[in-house]
């Protein structure tokens, strides 16, 4: 009886052992499992510094300078007078005529053709009747960068009309051109554009400065 129960105890001995051993083994192999991911992270982590080794001194000075243009096609103001005036005076450079300009709500896509002169847009704004901007809605501070749409009407030739899109980069303000729409007409070309004038509407994140 008393050798019965040794023989109990020594079985549940062995079991007790043979479990501890089981969860030991578990655990060794998920550290290697582990072990192995970090490796295989590493290894990523070595290809990617070799395949994009940090900035040497002149190009993050280039970066810089670039930046530094970026920024200063972003005026803090909507500044809208300037900018028609800018894009009126580029666009008689290249013999356009008949130019008129539409901003805010009237100046989406699809939008009715705009009836206000270059002088009379911009004598309004002078005055303070500012359009509303795109999104007014929204919630201010909703974006460190916000754009004005304006709505464009002109009439030219082919050449002036080429001359001026390429001009439209070389502006002292940010614009891009959202859509573009050609007729063609006798003798000129009569067309219409809607750009977009960006501008800093909050502060711009420290690390792009």
């Amino acid at each position: 009886m008393e050798r019965s129960g040794i023989n109990i105890f020594i079985a549940a001995a062995v079991v007790v052992l043979a479990i501890l051993c089981l969860f030991k083994f578990l655990s060794i192999q998920r550290l290697k499992g582990d072990v192995a991911r970090l490796e295989i992270e590493l290894s990523r982590g070595q290809e990617l510094w070799n395949r994009y080794p940090p900035l040497s001194t002149a190009q993050r000075k280039d970066l810089e300078e670039t930046q530094r243009r970026l920024f200063q096609m972003l005026p803090r103001e909507k500044e809208i007078p300037s900018i028609l005036e800018e894009i009126a005076g580029l666009a008689r450079n290249y013999n356009l005529v008949e130019i008129s300009f539409a901003t805010g709500d009237g100046a989406a896509p699809g939008a009715p053709p705009p009836a206000t002169s270059p002088a009379t847009a911009v004598a309004a704004q002078a005055g303070g009747a500012k359009p509303p901007a795109p999104g007014a809605a929204a919630a201010d501070g909703a974006k460190p960068i916000e754009s004005i749409p304006i709505k464009m009407a002109f009439s030219g030739d082919h050449r002036g009309l080429a001359l001026f899109l390429e001009g439209l980069k070389k502006l002292s303000r940010l614009v891009t051109v959202q859509s573009l729409n050609v007729k063609r007409g006798i003798p000129l070309l009569t067309a219409d554009i809607v750009l977009h004038a960006y501008y800093q509407k909050g502060e711009l994140p420290a690390a792009t400065k």
